[in-house]
């Protein structure tokens, strides 16, 4: 299967080189088109009026991998324009650092890409681990096993279910089964604010009570691993 990879968190990140590993390992054609640095919480922004950088990489043994001066909706509209021969059969997006469920959906880079792909009628999978208070932890290969668990039943509902992404999420920790699930109306975190004189950051505390394990956010709260079959429909 000729499989499109990028991710919000950059070339650099080690979730989408484990990615391209693994998928390459079972015999896929991997191509990676990902922000040559971090775009993430940055939806489903698109580059205008400015020329971006294709820059070719060598990554741990994967060949066909490239950066883009860009978001990561740039990454694949550019993949899907430019880059479609041989053609795109699945874009995956991730892995990417952090979960990406509930509320947080609206605000992800690595969901916004899967989004993008979808729209353009080309099934689209993100996929996340949760990771700690400093961004470490997580668990990427958990995250493969998921993803090669239920890979041939994913491809097959997208490829069923016309303009629906999958979204795939693991715990912290070693996760105790699987759950397809919905997605949560949840705040993931409080929106709180913090101010040095007139300087304000963003702050707040992760959402760990929710333990419904039909939604995205309840599930891996409570240890479980979550997959989600999303619409990105506006009525």
């Amino acid at each position: 299967m000729n499989i499109l990879l990028t991710n919000d968190d950059g070339i650099a990140s080690i979730g989408i080189q484990k990615l391209g590993l693994c998928l390459s390992d079972l015999g896929h054609n991997t191509k990676i088109i990902a922000p040559s640095h971090c775009r993430s919480a940055n939806s489903m922004s698109l580059t205008i009026n400015k020329k971006m950088l294709l820059t070719e990489h060598n990554i741990n043994g994967i060949s066909n991998a490239y950066s883009l001066d860009g978001t990561s909706v740039d990454c694949v509209k550019l993949a899907l324009i430019k880059f479609n021969k041989p053609k795109i059969d699945l874009v995956i997006s991730g892995i990417n650092i952090g979960a990406n469920v509930a509320r947080d959906l609206h605000y992800s880079a690595t969901v916004g890409a899967a989004i993008e792909a979808c729209l353009s009628d080309v099934p689209a999978i993100a996929i996340s681990a949760e990771c700690d208070n400093n961004q470490q932890n997580c668990r990427f290969d958990d995250a493969n096993q998921v993803l090669i668990k239920h890979f041939n039943n994913i491809y097959h509902h997208l490829i069923a279910n016309k303009y629906t992404f999958a979204n795939i999420n693991v715990p912290l920790n070693k996760y105790k089964n699987i759950f397809f699930t919905k997605a949560a109306h949840n705040l993931v975190y409080e929106d709180a604010y913090q101010n040095a004189g007139d300087y304000y950051q963003l702050i707040g505390g992760r959402d760990t009570k929710l333990r419904n394990h039909q939604l995205d956010l309840g599930a891996i709260n409570d240890g479980y691993a979550s997959i989600s079959y999303l619409k990105p429909q506006w009525n």
